[in-house]
């Protein structure tokens, strides 16, 4: 497949910190003045909260991810993922200068849940131990039942990925590998559909409706892209409105962005982060930005800019979760 390749063997170079950098300085400063002068009060806590999920849900969900994980792989070079939904969180994160930026993040979505990795090399790359165990956790965890009961043995749709499906199968789960142009019609008796959006197309039947049919009925989606390295094959595109994969998780919360958060061990990336952690989530930040007690430390002002700037450049034009509150 032409993006596992040129994305897997950095045959396509990410964009350059410096060249994002004006980018990333307009949006603050769009940010500041479309925050500042803002004369909104503050939202009801009740209005922060998904309508499908308790007001702690997202510690419990990334703790369930995150079960016996310390580091994963950091295959090629990952790309980020904006997590802006009130129910969206980032589940590992990458450097962004002094801050913190999403390379996996999650989110819930009606019945079902969505974990998103920055790379599709992800979906190959669980020789690593730990880098497997979290692609495991997150289908367990994306495969739960609404009622918040987890399934033993659990029936995975794996589309284009046979050695991705042959692994899973080794691992107890009922695996059915899918191809060809009729693989919608197969998903609706999976528990959990592994992805790599790059498979992707938009319009009726590019399977992106069905995928969201299946999501919002309660099954679980791992879905796994490069931003960047679409973003760099198709030019005169737009990742944020035109990736189809975009089209489908922005109503969920969740963007693939064009950055490249750098690794945080030799290997990859490590699960624990630091104390910046809650603010890597666009909606959390914009809620600790809009309190008018309590204000946040030079280290949570730092991280709460950086990932309010993201947001902005990354978040469709037309989305209502984030935008709708600036």
């Amino acid at each position: 497949m032409l993006f596992n390749c040129c994305f897997r063997f950095s045959a396509v170079s990410p964009p350059s910190r410096r060249a994002r950098g004006s980018g990333a300085l307009l949006a603050k400063a769009v940010l500041f003045s479309t925050l500042l002068v803002s004369s909104q009060p503050c939202p009801a806590p009740a209005e922060l909260i998904s309508r499908n999920a308790p007001a702690d849900y997202t510690a419990a969900d990334r703790t369930a991810i995150l079960a016996g994980i310390k580091e994963i792989d950091g295959p090629g070079a990952p790309g980020g993922v904006t997590s802006f939904g009130p129910a969206a969180f980032a589940v590992i994160s990458g450097k962004d200068g002094d801050a913190l930026s999403p390379v996996v993040a999650a989110t819930r979505f009606e019945k079902g849940r969505v974990a998103a990795f920055g790379h599709n090399g992800y979906l190959d790359a669980f020789d690593h131990e730990e880098t497997g165990a979290l692609l495991i956790n997150a289908a367990r965890w994306s495969a739960t039942a609404p009622d918040g009961k987890a399934k033993q043995k659990l029936r995975a749709a794996v589309l284009n990925q046979p050695k991705l499906a042959a692994w899973l199968d080794s691992r107890g789960f009922n695996t059915e590998p899918l191809s060809g142009n009729a693989w919608t019609r197969q998903i609706a008796g999976a528990d959990v559909l592994f992805c790599d959006a790059h498979d992707l197309r938009s319009g009726r039947e590019g399977g992106l409706d069905d995928i969201a049919r299946f999501v919002k009925s309660g099954g679980g989606l791992v879905i796994a892209a490069t931003g960047w390295g679409w973003e760099s094959t198709s030019k005169g595109k737009s990742l944020t409105t035109d990736f189809p994969a975009n089209q489908l998780l922005a109503p969920m919360g969740l963007v693939f962005n064009n950055t490249t958060p750098e690794k945080t061990s030799d290997a990859g990336f490590l699960a624990a982060t630091g104390p910046g952690t809650p603010f890597t989530d666009a909606s959390h930040a914009l809620d600790k930005f809009l309190q008018k007690s309590n204000k946040p430390d030079p280290a949570q002002q730092l991280q709460i800019t950086a990932t309010l700037g993201l947001a902005i450049r990354s978040v469709p034009p037309t989305d209502t979760l984030f935008r709708g509150r600036l």
